[in-house]
């Protein structure tokens, strides 16, 4: 599963197929909730306390929709999926926080925190601000990389790796 997620990483910030990356990230995710579950760890998608139990079932079919549509299209061959890649960067980074609680103490591989990095520079309005979060924003405001330039962030991974071991971003 972390060679399919650290996979799915490298081609969603490289910008290759949309398709396939989301298949790619859904298989490791799906992987790592399967083993998620035995531990009776949690999953923002797949098992999240803050989804109505009675809505559950509808939530869960809605973000599983292009993942079996993909998978499964001798279903329905004549279907149309309107499938929008928005959806993969949540597998992405659910798929990160499974495999964080699965190995706890371990440090997060330099790919899978430079995606964590990148959700929240996509997305600053959604997190509390750390000091490594104003760190990293100060970083990419100097360098002048931004949320949108995806597939520059794997030309900055060395360095990222460098501010990681130094604990100037969190993994």
């Amino acid at each position: 599963a972390r060679d399919q997620l650290e996979t799915s990483i490298r081609m969603f910030f490289k910008e290759d197929s949309p398709v396939s990356v989301h298949t790619l990230a859904a298989a490791a995710h799906e992987v790592l909730w399967d083993l998620a579950k035995k531990n009776n760890l949690r999953s923002l998608l797949k098992n999240n306390p803050a989804i109505k139990r009675e809505k559950r079932k509808e939530f869960y079919k809605m973000i599983t929709e292009a993942e079996n549509f993909f998978k499964h299209a001798d279903r329905d061959p004549g279907n149309i999926l309107d499938f929008s890649p928005k959806a993969t960067v949540y597998f992405l980074v659910d798929a990160i926080e499974i495999f964080q609680q699965l190995n706890t103490g371990l440090k997060l591989p330099p790919i899978m925190a430079l995606m964590k990095a990148w959700f929240q520079l996509e997305n600053p309005d959604m997190f509390v601000h750390s000091p490594q979060a104003v760190q990293l924003k100060a970083f990419c405001d100097k360098i002048g990389l931004k949320a949108l330039d995806r597939t520059k962030f794997l030309e900055w991974e060395r360095e990222f790796i460098r501010m990681q071991r130094e604990e100037l971003v969190s993994s």
